[in-house]
Parts: C-alpha cells; structure tokens; sequence
C-alpha cells in the first residue's frame, strides 16, 4: 500500500447506495460495498485492503466519503520520478480539495410557456369511385362473416364467392 489512512463515512444520511454506486464502480481495489444488512454506515469498506487512493471520495457527488491520509510508505523505493512526485504526494498528504460544484441538489424553474398546435391540414377531396369502393369491401366483408361465405372461403371456392358478389345465381 503507498499510504497508511483511514477511510469512512461522513455524511451516510446523504449516501444513496441503492441509486449511486459511484464509489464501489470507481473503487480500483473493490474495498468498498454496500452494507447488508443496513447499518447507520450504508458503504462499508474492507481496510485492510484500501489503498487510499482517495478515488471514492472523490466520486462521491455528496462528500459523504472521507479518506484521511497519514503517511506515505516508499521506504525502498529509489527511483528518479519518486524524487519529481515527492513534492506531490505532500500535497496529497495534506488533503487539499477543491471546492465541488453544486451539481446535484439544485432547483430549476423552468419557464412556461403556452403552445398552441398548427391547424390540421385541410381534408382532401374524395376520390372518384370512393362510394362504389365502400360499398363492395361492406358487401364482402357480410359476404364472409356469414356462415355459407366462410365455408366458401376456407374450401377456397372462390369461383361461387365471386359469383355471389357479383350476384350471380349459382346453379
């Protein structure tokens, strides 16, 4: 583990593990989890280990997380970009976090405004032989909903079908 810490919640009345879950799916270890059953704490965490990273605090979009850290481990580390990042885990060290925006928990008011609907298009004119069209689909559709003309259609008789809608007489 680089660092020696602590982790914990701070605020778990504002942690919503059912919904959230930015913690446990940024975790790179996977040390943290939801509580079963439910305790005052909702995420718990596994810190033997946590490499305090600070990644699950950071995710947390209500600052419920806290991840202190109190030392760095890099006893036998001798390498030259350790001596660059010194200075930076110092830093990290001290804890300094930026103020978060306040994304969540804010109030929008929208503006409302009346819409009104474009008028409906004018209804076409009626084509030609429409009437003569109706009538026919009205003549067949009687034609198959009574029981001879169904017996036609489904033994596929189609010849006295037609004849009976022409009106024809079948012999």
């Amino acid at each position: 583990k680089p660092f020696k810490g602590d982790i914990y919640m701070v605020q778990p009345n504002e942690c919503d593990p059912s919904g959230c879950k930015n913690c446990i799916n940024i975790c790179p270890v996977n040390v943290v989890y939801v509580a079963k059953p439910p305790s005052k704490d909702k995420m718990l965490f596994v810190k033997d280990y946590c490499i305090y990273c600070g990644a699950c605090e950071k995710a947390c979009p209500v600052d419920a997380i806290r991840v202190i850290r109190q030392d760095m481990r890099l006893e036998g580390l001798n390498s030259p970009w350790l001596n660059m990042s010194y200075e930076h885990f110092k830093k990290v060290l001290a804890g300094y976090r930026p103020p978060k925006p306040s994304v969540y928990h804010r109030v929008v008011k929208v503006e409302e405004v009346e819409v009104t609907p474009p008028p409906p298009p004018p209804m076409p004119p009626t084509p030609k032989g429409f009437r003569k069209a109706v009538e026919a689909i009205e003549k067949l559709m009687s034609l198959l909903s009574s029981v001879p003309g169904r017996i036609m259609f489904e033994r596929c008789e189609l010849d006295k079908l037609t004849s009976k809608l022409r009106g024809e007489k079948s012999g």
